[in-house]
């Protein structure tokens, strides 16, 4: 009787799985590949991976018995566009696949991928070169203090007043890089081989920052062999024929009809030049008193100190003189002389200062 009960039992159930492997693999009632599921709910009951509750893969198989093959599989890969083919793809551009399209890339790290020139470990070797081709934020150029040259062709990147594209002027500094010191500077002076050592040369010049041995700074010496001849000289006798003075005519003439005699005037070839006459720039002693556009010239003019050197000077600061004075301008509107972003027409920023000069901080037409 309990055997009969039990296959009355068993008639009775007619939709319960079977894993019993010896159970015939025709029945579509046994589960063959033991993943739980039977007939409709399992397309491939040779594999256990196969099923309706299975997740899709990239793997050519149809897992979840949709009738798809590798659609949504949960481990697709990401892949990036990259426009510029330079195997490096946009990462605003993703999509998922299983397969890598055409023209796409897996990794989404390039900073311009419309520029073949710019993706991760591009050559940045050149470091005049402002631009970040290898994408990682920073360029080889630097110029930390905006000079317009970079550090590494700097002799000085701390220093905006030190810069191969500087010119070299008399200051004692190394102003172009080179290596030198007022070398060819643009302010050098003229000096005159002066011979006869009397403080007056003749033709024979060096451009020079400082008095080179054996120059002077005067020329005009009409006889270089002898220091009783030279511009200056006294003519104190007016008997004596000699042009000690250098200026064409003897101690005792008044070749420039100018009231004082050759041997009381400095130069008697000109009847503007006498003593006490009135000094002007313009490169005569006018007055014979020795010195030659001084400052107290009728025709000098104000120059302003320009510490920054923007080329606007400090009202502060000021110097007459008939030529500028090494780092003077003209120009004395300079608001601020000790940052040279800041001088009159400078673009103007939002940063708390009058940058252009106007009497106006952060106005609205700042860049």
């Amino acid at each position: 009787m309990r055997f009969l009960s039990l296959v009355l039992f068993m008639a009775g159930c007619p939709d319960a799985v079977s894993t019993d492997p010896g159970k015939d693999s025709g029945n579509d009632d046994f589960d063959q590949d033991g993943d739980g599921y039977i007939g409709e709910d399992d397309c491939d009951e040779g594999d256990g991976t196969v099923n309706v509750g299975a997740p899709e893969l990239c793997d050519g198989v149809d897992n979840d018995c949709d009738g798809s093959t590798d659609e949504e599989a949960t481990d697709m890969g990401t892949f990036y566009a990259d426009a510029d083919n330079d195997g490096h793809g946009d990462a605003s551009s993703p999509i998922e696949a299983c397969d890598q399209p055409s023209g796409y890339v897996e990794s989404g790290d390039d900073c311009d991928d419309t520029d073949a020139a710019y993706n991760p470990g591009a050559d940045e070797s050149d470091c005049t070169d402002p631009n970040d081709y290898n994408c990682d934020g920073s360029v080889a150029y630097a110029d930390a203090d905006a000079d317009g040259s970079p550090a590494c062709e700097d002799c000085d990147d701390r220093d905006a007043t030190r810069s191969p594209l500087l010119t070299e002027t008399c200051n004692d500094t190394d102003d172009d890089c080179d290596g030198e010191v007022d070398e060819d500077a643009a302010d050098a002076r003229t000096w005159y081989l002066d011979a006869d050592q009397d403080g007056y040369g003749a033709e024979t010049t060096l451009l020079a920052c400082d008095r080179p041995d054996g120059h002077a700074e005067y020329n005009g010496d009409c006889d270089d062999t002898s220091s009783r001849y030279h511009p200056g000289a006294e003519e104190v006798d007016c008997t004596d024929p000699n042009d000690y003075n250098c200026d064409g005519s003897s101690g005792f003439a008044d070749a420039d009809s100018d009231g004082f005699a050759a041997c009381r005037e400095c130069d008697d070839s000109e009847a503007s030049i006498y003593p006490g006459a009135t000094e002007y720039c313009d490169g005569a002693d006018n007055n014979c008193d020795g010195d030659i556009d001084e400052s107290t010239a009728v025709d000098a003019s104000t120059w302003y100190a320009d510490a920054d050197l923007d080329g606007y000077g400090a009202v502060a600061v000021a110097a007459v003189a008939c030529d500028a004075p090494l780092n003077y301008v003209s120009d004395s509107t300079d608001c601020d002389d000790t940052d040279v972003e800041t001088y009159p027409g400078a673009p103007e920023y939002c940063d708390g200062e009058d940058d252009n000069c106007d009497g106006t901080v952060d106005e609205d037409s700042a860049l």
